[in-house]
């Protein structure tokens, strides 16, 4: 029991789809122009445009990122003499603060589907189901919103 929620809804293996994923943030870096960040405003301001194509790509709703704090150290441990970063610091620092585990995927239209479309499928399937009527339309909906929320929230989609 349980083996349906290692699965995305394709048919993928979590552990294929967090290998495309780290093959896609390696693509997002190569391709981005990290030579020159000489201040740590810049360095924040890329890991966030990273963020977003990653989140574009990969179609993740949530992309957990550390503290500015950590953020911070993470960008003052790796410039020690003064100057600019380079390339390969650069992305040494945002693999270390950008981890696959913390990419959640899902769409948002998966979650409308499943907030509105329950109570939709349970306001019909009450007037199809013979003895159902006995239950008040006033009960069902928020039962079957409630319990979208519920699924949503123990599969870390909401």
């Amino acid at each position: 029991m349980g083996q349906a929620m290692n699965k995305s809804k394709n048919g993928q293996d979590k552990a294929s789809i967090k290998s495309s994923d780290s093959k896609t943030l390696s693509d997002i870096i190569k391709g981005r122009n990290l030579e020159g960040l000489d201040s740590f405003d810049s360095f924040y301001h890329e890991v966030h445009e990273i963020i977003q194509e990653l989140r574009k790509r990969t179609g993740a709703i949530q992309v957990q990122l550390r503290s500015s704090v950590e953020i911070k150290k993470a960008y003052e441990e790796n410039k020690k003499d003064g100057g600019a970063l380079s390339k390969a610091q650069c992305e040494k620092i945002i693999k270390e603060l950008i981890k696959v585990e913390d990419i959640h995927i899902g769409k948002a239209v998966d979650i409308l589907a499943l907030i509105y479309g329950a109570p939709i499928c349970a306001f019909f399937g009450k007037k199809i189901i013979p003895g159902a009527n006995s239950f008040s339309d006033d009960v069902v909906i928020p039962l079957a919103t409630a319990a979208a929320a519920l699924f949503l929230t123990k599969t870390n989609k909401l």
